[in-house]
């Protein structure tokens, strides 16, 4: 009896091998899916600039104290630089209800502009504004607006009408579907005296206005973007915008991206084929997770559609399991090259500027797709911006606040409802 005992244990360890050989490493293909640009078969013929003139504006340039006033830097220089990038002259505009063209020269303009005496207009409807710059643009232009977004319906209460400023302005988007837009965010000092809050507290009675002799700080100020997407994707990608402390744009894609798998840096129970773009997975759990690591080339100028790809909570995983056990990393050169890897002198090299690193830890082998993509999603500076009311507050609430912000932004995000992914990667399984 013992005999045949002893003797069937090499079968029970041959049940095992066979058993634990089925669970066979899965081979994936990584791809890369991006949205369709739209075709550019057009130059850029116009350039129009429009700085709104609102008696409010005047506080960024008008002061007899010195301090970070950096509006009046700014503009002459985005002007030239646009001018140089371009080989176009820049056609001026002041608009406050109404657009009128700046018939002087920029040289005056740009004096006009630093001494404040451009800046005298009365409370702007923004709707008008906005809605003046967007349906003069056209499909060959590229227009840009200066205002600081304090939205003002007058004698009407802003709180309580101020979709009236959506829906003006969004009636003007939906028959622009190829709109691009961006927004710029500044900051700058602020002479207290030329604020308005929203119910003109001392009108014209400059004593009497709530920050009168005070200088506010981190006051925003806004650059606006709008043209053919094309055109504005071009634009912001060459990083003639500068000095912005935050961004965001609208209908925008980035221009076509390299990407390669790389066979390192990586951990865990995996191998990497970077000729193939194929990618092994051996074993994965939350004991024993695995992270690869994808290398980007990224314009290397600041922009906006760069950040998008670059904030690790713009990504969307699918299946929903590896979404809440996955953790996605993106780090720029810098940082990656100076930790402890392989392979560090090809990685520099090849000259990526940011590398996806994504860390697995569950895994279900029957698993035939694994997406990452890349959503243009509203950040939170945009809502941390918007102000529901500035009266009777400190100067330090005002700081980085604008009121009412967020009646212009929702026409935006209203119109151009960007569900679809700007960019994918995709691992797919190969079949035996």
């Amino acid at each position: 009896m013992n005999y045949y005992k002893y003797n069937y244990i090499p079968i029970y360890f041959l049940l095992f091998f066979v058993i634990t050989a089925c669970s066979d490493p899965q081979m994936y293909v990584l791809t890369k899916s991006q949205s369709n640009k739209s075709i550019d078969t057009l130059q850029t013929e116009n350039i129009n600039f429009y700085l709104e003139t609102s008696v409010s504006m005047k506080g960024y340039v008008n002061s007899n104290v010195s301090g970070n006033y950096t509006l009046k830097n700014i503009v002459p220089f985005l002007i030239t630089d646009l001018e140089r990038n371009y080989g176009i002259e820049t056609t001026l505009h002041t608009i406050s209800d109404v657009s009128r063209k700046y018939r002087q020269s920029k040289t005056v303009f740009f004096d006009q502009l630093r001494n404040g005496s451009l800046l005298n207009g009365k409370s702007s409807k923004l709707q008008r504004v906005f809605g003046d710059v967007i349906s003069s643009t056209k499909e060959t232009d590229i227009s840009i607006l200066v205002s600081d977004c304090i939205v003002d319906l007058g004698k009407t209460d802003t709180m309580a009408e101020g979709s009236l400023v959506t829906n003006e302005i969004y009636q003007q988007l939906v028959y622009k579907e190829n709109l691009g837009v961006a927004v710029f965010k500044y900051i700058s000092d602020f002479n207290g005296g030329y604020y308005y809050d929203r119910e003109n507290t001392g009108g014209n009675v400059i004593s009497k206005r709530p920050y009168q002799g005070e200088i506010l700080k981190n006051r925003p100020f806004y650059i606006w973007v709008f043209g053919d997407k094309s055109r504005v994707s071009d634009l912001v990608s060459k990083g003639i915008i500068k000095g912005y402390t935050e961004a965001h744009t609208y209908n925008l894609t980035p221009e076509n991206i390299d990407f390669t798998l790389l066979e390192h840096p990586k951990t865990g129970k995996i191998a990497i084929n970077s000729e193939k773009g194929t990618l092994i997975i051996k074993e994965i759990d939350q004991k024993r997770p695995a992270q690869f690591t994808i290398g980007l080339h990224l314009n290397k100028k600041e922009n906006p559609l760069n950040k998008i790809i670059t904030t690790s909570t713009n990504y969307l995983v699918t299946p929903s399991y590896i979404q809440n056990t996955i953790d996605i990393q993106i780090k720029d050169a810098a940082t990656l090259l100076s930790e402890n890897i392989p392979n560090k002198s090809q990685i520099d090299q090849e000259g990526y500027t940011h590398f996806i690193q994504p860390t697995l830890s569950d895994f279900d082998p029957d698993t035939n797709e694994i997406k990452m993509s890349i959503h243009n999603t509203i950040p939170i500076w945009i809502e941390e911006t918007n102000l529901d009311d500035d009266l009777d507050i400190s100067t330090t609430m005002l700081e980085h606040k604008t009121f009412a912000f967020k009646f212009i932004l929702d026409a935006f995000a209203k119109a151009y409802d960007e569900k679809k992914p700007l960019l994918e990667f995709t691992l797919t399984k190969q079949q035996k």
